[in-house]
């Protein structure tokens, strides 16, 4: 009895731990934030009671492994909160094979946010193939795609989207810094609070000097499996969640697909529903 007792152990725990894992990497859990900024401008009428409404999705990794079903379910619980907006931070891709773009884009439309689908540039979608053809996907599906360029989401906020950290070693180019980003900017916007969207949280510090109120990234999974929530916990200032410092949130999102393996034991997939309350401040 002891010897299959020992049996059960090695081969039963396993099992176990890799059939939760497999669940748990297959229901995102919806995450809400509410976040007050502050705002030297004047708050748009619509806005000083309501805030704004954003959909964030980060790291699915659709291609052979994650397919438009994952991508529909997320969807679909992101439907009843009608954001204003969704935002997609990188990765959204994992590779060009088997990849239903049609699917994807019939996905997306489960979710008709009145500012738009607002995209940009992870890691993965350089690795998943021809950037041009990982652009081409994207926009494609219905995203608009935030290419070290700004937005302004209706008179109220400023998205600085910024190409990925990788992009030199694929291209040979560096990435635009985000005093380049926002040159153009025009002066009847400068005052608006300013949200970066960057899919490696590696650059809270460049965000802050640049006047971010608010920081939006994926790309950690918080590990995804145990134990690597460790390394990443070494890695990054914020490896996952919100952290708030010298008048900037941090928020990192640890994905809504997975990456390899379809599992996850480190944290569950999310999809972030992030609330901003804007406030006037004195000059």
């Amino acid at each position: 009895v002891p010897r299959w007792g020992a049996v059960l152990l090695v081969v039963g725990l396993p099992l176990a731990v890799g059939c939760a894992s497999w669940l748990n990497a297959a229901y995102p859990a919806v995450r809400h934030y509410d976040l007050t900024i502050k705002t030297t401008d004047a708050i748009p009428p619509a806005y000083k009671n309501t805030p704004l409404t954003l959909g964030v999705l980060a790291d699915m990794h659709l291609g052979r492994i994650v397919t438009a079903p994952r991508l529909v379910r997320a969807m679909d619980m992101l439907a009843p909160y009608k954001p204003d907006a969704v935002l997609y931070l990188g990765d959204m891709l994992d590779d060009h094979i088997l990849l239903d773009v049609e699917a994807v884009a019939a996905a997306l439309t489960r979710v008709q946010p009145r500012l738009g689908h607002w995209a940009v540039l992870g890691n993965h979608e350089y690795i998943s193939g021809p950037i041009k053809n990982s652009l081409d996907i994207l926009q494609r599906s219905g995203m608009q795609v935030l290419r070290d360029q700004w937005h302004v989401l209706d008179d109220v906020l400023v998205l600085a989207g910024r190409d990925d950290r990788s992009k030199p070693a694929f291209t040979g180019s560096p990435r635009k810094s985000l005093p380049e980003i926002l040159a153009d900017l025009p002066p009847e916007y400068k005052k608006l609070p300013l949200a970066v969207l960057d899919h490696q949280p590696y650059f809270l510090d460049e965000a802050r000097t640049a006047g971010a109120v608010l920081e939006i990234s994926g790309h950690t999974h918080y590990g995804q499996l145990w134990p690597f929530h460790w390394v990443v916990e070494n890695m990054y200032e914020n490896p996952h969640g919100l952290l708030s410092k010298k008048g900037m949130y941090s928020l990192v999102s640890a994905g809504t697909g997975a990456w390899g393996p379809p599992m996850r034991n480190t944290a569950r997939p999310e999809v972030l529903v992030v609330k901003i309350h804007f406030v006037e401040a004195a000059e």
